[in-house]
Formats: structure tokens, sequence, C-alpha cells
């Protein structure tokens, strides 16, 4: 079974791509990505390094 939280992460990780493909295809080499909010700050910087990053990495 497919657990909720790991559809949410994709649908999220797809939604940054598509948002940062227009700067990419415009040149751009180094986008910000800026999350706030406390308790939510680290949860967000390891899903970023795990999976977020490397997307961008391989998909821009």
């Amino acid at each position: 079974m497919v657990r909720l939280t790991a559809v949410v992460g994709l649908v999220l990780l797809l939604l940054v791509l598509e948002a940062c493909r227009p700067y990419a295809d415009a040149g751009f080499t180094e986008v910000a990505l800026v999350q706030i909010g406390g308790d939510h700050q680290e949860p967000y910087l390891e899903w970023a390094e795990r999976k977020l990053l490397p997307a961008l990495r391989y998909e821009l």
C-alpha cells in the first residue's frame, strides 16, 4: 500500500520541478528555495537533501 506522505512528497517534488523549469530554460543556473516554518524546517531540509536537490540536478 502507498503511504499518503509518499504521495504528497512526490506531488510536491513535481510541483517544485515544474516551477523551476522556466528559470532553467531561461538560462538561470541557480535558484533559491526557501522554506520558513519552525518545526518544519529540519524535515524540509532533510527531504530537500534526499529527494529535491538530486531531482533538480537530474531534471534541470
